[in-house]
C-alpha cells in the first residue's frame, strides 16, 4: 500500500492537460466516411488506415503475434488474417467469441461460457475454464490472464488442463488487464489500479487509488493509461507521478506501446493518440475513417490494428 501522502497526490493532484489537436490533414489520418476511408472497401487513403481483412460477422477483439494477426469473431470463431483482405478460420463452432490473445504457440479466446485455448495453427481446442463470464483476456511470460467474476486468473498452458496457477484480486472487482515484460496491471471497480509480478502473482500492490470506476487500462514504456468517469488518465507503472487527465469522455478500446497511447472516441468512430511525454492528445484517425464501432486496438510497435464489425484495419505508425 502506498503512503497516505502519495494517495492524496493521486486524488487531488490531477493536472488537466486537455486540448485535442486536429491533425486530420496529416499522413496518419484516414479519409472521410465509414468502412475504410474515402477509397471505400479498397482500403483507405494513402498513408491512412487500410482494410486487411473483410467479411467477418462481427469482430470483437484483435491480437498480434509474430505468426500473424488473429481476430475474435462474435459469430463463434477465431480467425487469422490472410492476404488480399482474406481470413481463415483457426477455430470455429464456438459460443460467442469475445476476446483473443496469443502466448507462445498457444491461442486463447474467451466465449460467453468461459475461456478456451489451442495450438496457434489450429487443432484440438480445450477448456481452460467453463461456466464463467470474462471481461478481459491478456497474455505475458507464457501465461494467459483473464478477468473472471471477482478474480484475475493466471493460467499456465504447460499445466493444462489444470492450468490455473493463481486467482488474485478477490473483492476488488477487476475488469481489465494490461501486461508488460515483468508485471501485470488491472483496473478494479473498487477504485484502484494495481500491479503484480508475473513471476509471483498476488493480490497486487496499489499503484493508484481513490479513482472513479477505472475500467480500460493499457501499459507502454513504464506509463499506465486508464479510463475512469471523468476521462482518460496517465500515470507511471510505479505510481511515482500524480495522474494526469489526457482526454475527456470515455472509450471502448485503449492501447499503448513504447511511444504512444491510443483510444477510440465513441460516437465519432475516430481514434486519438498521445505520446508518453506529450501534453496534448491529437487526432490520429478522423471520425468515420476507422470503420463502424472500432474495437480491439492493439499495437506491435510498427502498426496499429483494430476490428470494426465486418473488417480488420491496419495503420502504419
Amino acid at each position: 500500500m502506498r503512503a497516505l501522502g502519495l494517495a492524496l497526490v493521486a486524488l487531488c493532484g490531477c493536472r488537466n492537460i486537455l486540448g485535442i489537436e486536429d491533425l486530420s490533414g496529416n499522413g496518419l489520418s484516414g479519409g472521410a466516411g465509414s468502412g475504410g476511408g474515402s477509397s471505400g472497401a479498397g482500403g483507405g487513403t494513402s498513408g491512412g488506415p487500410t482494410i486487411i481483412a473483410t467479411g467477418l460477422v462481427n469482430a470483437t477483439d484483435v491480437a498480434v503475434a509474430n505468426t500473424g494477426v488473429y481476430v475474435a469473431d462474435a459469430a463463434g470463431a477465431v480467425v487469422k488474417v490472410g492476404d488480399n483482405k482474406t481470413f481463415s478460420t483457426v477455430y470455429g463452432g464456438e459460443a460467442k467469441t469475445l476476446h483473443v490473445t496469443v502466448t507462445g504457440a498457444e491461442l486463447f479466446w474467451s466465449t460467453s461460457n468461459g475461456v478456451r485455448h489451442g495450438p496457434i495453427g489450429g487443432g484440438n481446442a480445450q477448456d481452460a475454464e467453463t461456466g464463467l463470464s470474462t471481461t478481459d483476456l491478456a497474455s505475458g511470460a507464457g501465461f494467459a490472464l483473464y478477468c473472471a467474476g471477482d478474480y484475475v486468473r493466471v493460467f499456465d498452458p504447460a499445466k493444462a488442463p489444470k492450468g490455473v496457477i493463481a486467482s488474485v484480486g478477490m473483492g476488488q472487482s477487476p475488469v481489465e488487464i494490461a501486461v508488460d515484460d515483468t508485471a501485470f496491471y488491472w483496473a478494479a471497480l473498487e477504485g484502484t489500479i494495481r500491479r503484480s509480478s508475473l513471476s509471483a502473482p498476488d493480490d497486487g500492490k496499489v499503484v493508484y487509488d481513490k479513482r472513479s470506476k477505472p475500467q480500460h487500462i493499457a501499459v507502454g514504456d513504464k506509463f499506465l493509461y486508464w479510463q475512469e468517469d471523468a476521462g482518460i488518465f496517465r500515470g507511471r507503472t510505479d505510481g511515482s507521478m500524480a495522474p494526469e487527465q489526457v482526454a475527456d469522455g470515455g472509450t471502448t478500446s485503449l492501447a499503448a506501446d513504447g511511444s504512444n497511447a491510443y483510444w477510440v472516441k465513441p460516437g465519432s468512430n475516430g481514434i486519438d493518440t498521445i505520446g508518453h511525454t506529450e501534453a496534448k492528445a491529437r487526432q490520429l484517425v478522423a471520425p468515420g475513417a476507422a470503420g463502424n464501432f472500432p474495437v480491439g486496438l492493439v499495437s506491435d510497435g510498427k502498426n496499429l490494428y483494430w476490428g470494426s464489425v465486418n473488417d480488420v484495419y491496419r495503420l502504419a505508425k
